[in-house]
């Protein structure tokens, strides 16, 4: 788009550090159901940035999206499982012609929940510990083979995806709304919240499935 690199990053950093400041930033990363949007428009330029947990792109027929070997998936992949029309409509009025939708896995920390399970372990009987040490060697064997296949399904379960998608629209001024339709199409999205930057106002709500449209004016 037409935005510099530096000039949409400060815009981005922006508007994630001061939109819903009423959540910590950290409770945000990775909260299944939730999500982060931030929609730029400049001039004739859109851009979309969404960043939520892997478990939300799960469609109604409980299709996830797979990355394979990958970490990223672009538009101009013959096999890319997502369309612009699956994440927001864009109005017809407005011209808008979406010249690419990537998404990018990310894994995230998982230690919160090695933390429980650490803190279980040390809580656990002292007799269990002859057991675990005399099973050592076949639950090491066991867990080798099963790491080596559920090894990426296992990081993606702390996994985020980061979509981003980058339109031009020629008559960006007839934009009044957008309407998000990835409510429909992954229905374990439940909260967005959402910031879009224009050139002229700064706005932020966070949608749900029954109110998944922002006004621009």
């Amino acid at each position: 788009m037409a935005t510099g690199l530096g000039v949409l990053t400060g815009l981005i950093m922006l508007a994630l550090n001061g939109a819903h400041d009423d959540a910590p930033r950290q409770a945000r990363a990775h909260v299944h159901g939730m999500g982060e949007a931030l929609v730029v428009v400049e001039g004739e330029s859109l851009f979309l940035e969404i960043s939520a947990p892997k478990a939300n792109f799960v469609s109604a027929d409980g299709e996830a999206i797979t990355f394979g070997a990958s970490t990223e998936l672009s538009m101009s992949d013959s096999a890319f499982p997502v369309s612009a029309d699956d994440i927001l409509s864009l109005p017809n009025s407005a011209k808008c012609s979406v010249s690419d939708v990537t998404l990018a896995l990310e894994t995230v920390d998982g230690g919160h929940d090695a933390h429980d399970d650490h803190d279980a372990h040390e809580h656990d009987d002292d007799h269990a510990e002859h057991d675990h040490d005399a099973d050592h060697a076949d639950h090491d064997d066991d867990m080798h083979d099963e790491h080596a296949h559920d090894d990426h399904d296992e990081d993606v379960g702390h996994a985020n995806i980061l979509l981003t998608l980058e339109a031009s629209c020629s008559a960006v001024s007839k934009m009044k709304s957008l309407e998000f339709t990835l409510f429909e199409t992954w229905p374990g999205f439940e909260n967005l919240n959402t910031t879009v930057l224009t050139d002229s106002a700064t706005l932020a709500e966070t949608l749900t499935a029954t109110n998944a449209k922002i006004d621009l004016d």
